[in-house]
């Protein structure tokens, strides 16, 4: 009996380091090292690549597309040292990216239909409320940045999935999601709110 491969689709965030000249999607985002990293786990996974963008939703890496500025307004770091303000700003600017870039990508979720698995290899944040605004379920997508503190963090990530094998990626969210769950303490070994 044949063994059948798994029908695998990453989506790729885009990135804040683009070229600056009018080209494909892959070089226009290649300049950026997570990018690279990124399409490096595509194809070890032999999987096909659609890249969520802040200005042109779903998109494939031959689709022709202008240089642009936009981008997801992550939080830097969750810190304390962040006031509320600065959180709210920060949530306002990516509720209006949100609204404007998902019927972009609810116009395509055509193309998520007919895979095995669906690896998302964008921030999770923003990526899951980008396809919940769209109405796209995303209870089977894998998120392997979740809990993910910046592009430096995403990308070890990547080099360690290349040391530790693939279902590293999968340990990994499971190990950041028990952190986050984990109570605070303050420098008195008490419980912190």
């Amino acid at each position: 009996m044949e063994r059948v491969e798994p029908k695998i689709l990453c989506i790729i965030g885009c990135t804040k380091s683009k070229n600056i000249i009018k080209d494909t999607a892959q070089n226009v985002y290649s300049k950026s090292p997570l990018f690279r990293e990124c399409l490096s786990i595509t194809k070890k996974l032999n999987a096909d690549v659609l890249i969520l963008s802040s200005k042109y939703g779903l998109i494939s890496l031959d689709t022709l597309i202008e240089p642009y500025t936009d981008t997801w307004k992550e939080y830097k770091r969750m810190s304390r040292d962040m006031s509320k303000e600065e959180r709210r700003e920060i949530d306002k600017r990516n509720k209006e990216s949100i609204v404007n870039i998902a019927p972009l990508v609810q116009n395509n979720s055509e193309k998520l239909k007919g895979y095995d698995r669906v690896i998302i290899l964008a921030p999770a944040r923003n990526s899951k409320n980008i396809f919940k605004t769209a109405k796209i379920d995303v209870s089977q997508f894998e998120f392997w940045f979740e809990g993910a503190l910046g592009s430096l963090d995403m990308t070890n990530h990547l080099k360690r999935v290349f040391n530790y094998g693939l279902e590293y990626a999968k340990d990994y969210s499971q190990q950041i999601r028990k952190q986050w769950k984990k109570p605070r303490r303050n420098k008195h070994g008490r419980q912190s709110r």
